[in-house]
Parts: structure tokens; sequence; C-alpha cells
């Protein structure tokens, strides 16, 4: 019950049962790959109605192009990325405590219909570190779409937009519409 770590254009990796570690050092998982737009990369949970349980304490896709992540169930998780036209779609993600929930960087991402919940809070729901985010957009990420997401009872906001960023390094095209945002 292992999750390769470098995928290949058409790679289609299907998790079930579970729970799940991560793949190196530090328990995280972690995804490196190249699909193309006909030959794209999925890592997705067997069934969306019981996804699998990924016991990670991170999320790490580096350098990963056409590659989608859907219905899996992260669990005391941060996501950071270095993606390019990229979907995290149909996912369940509970943050831990000191840590943002997602934080996308790159260019052409898609966060889709997903729950993304108590980063910033210790796993007994207590707050750990203040003012952590559900979402945090980086310095250069570009055309992120970010929708029907339900983003709540993070330590900080549901989403922030680049805290402390250079002007010229701001996010750009970032469009965030239809998510259900509350108790952060």
């Amino acid at each position: 019950c292992t999750i390769p770590t470098s995928l290949s254009a058409g790679n289609v990796v299907v998790v079930d049962g579970g729970p799940y570690s991560g793949n190196s050092p530090g328990n995280a998982l972690s995804l490196t790959g190249t699909g193309t737009a006909s030959q794209p990369i999925f890592v997705r949970g067997k069934d969306p109605a019981t996804r699998p349980q990924m016991q990670v304490d991170d999320l790490y896709t580096n350098n990963a192009e056409y590659m989608i992540v859907e219905n899996l169930n992260f669990t005391y998780t941060t996501w950071g990325s270095s993606v390019n036209y990229f979907a995290f779609r149909h996912n369940e993600l509970r943050g831990k405590g000191g840590n943002i929930g997602l934080s996308p960087l790159g260019m052409n991402s898609v966060i889709y219909d997903n729950d993304i919940h108590h980063a910033g809070k210790n796993p007994d729901g207590s707050l750990g570190i203040y003012d952590k985010t559900g979402i945090a957009l980086v310095a250069g990420s570009q055309h992120v779409w970010i929708v029907d997401n339900n983003i709540h009872e993070n330590s900080g906001d549901g989403i922030i937009f680049c805290h402390l960023c250079p002007e010229a390094l701001a996010p750009e095209y970032v469009y965030i519409g239809r998510n259900v945002i509350h108790d952060n």
C-alpha cells in the first residue's frame, strides 16, 4: 500500500483501502510527474463516497504538470506545491496545528469541490498557531481557480491573497467563486 513518488504521462494511481502513510521522509506524500494535456496523471481514490484516508503530515506536488489528485481524505496535512496544469478536486483536507491548509504555487491550477478545514488547529480542535488559512495564494501564482469549496474552522482566514508578497510577484488571474467560507 504505497503510492509511487514519480509518475509518468498517462499514469493512473487508484487508491483503495488504507489508511496510507507518506512515501518520503517525515511522513510526507510526495508526487512528482509530468503528464500531458492528452495523457494527464491521475492519483485518485477508488470510490468518491468513501475517500481513502491519507494519514500524511504533508503533501508535496513538486514539479507536477498535468496532474489531478481527487477523491482522497487527507488527515492533518498541509499541501505545498510547484505545479502547472494541476487539479485538486473532491478531496477533504484537514489541516494541522501551525500550518496552512493549501498553498498552491504555479500556474493553471484548479482547487475544486474540496472540504478544507482546521488549518492551524491542533488535532483536539484547540488553536495552534494563529492566523493560518485554508488556502494561501503565494508569490508568482497565476491562473488559479478556487471554486465550490467548503473552507471552515481554520485559525486564520479562509483564503489569504499573498501576505507580504512583493508587488512584482503578486498572484495574477485568480478566480474565487461559489465557495462556502465560514467559522474561520
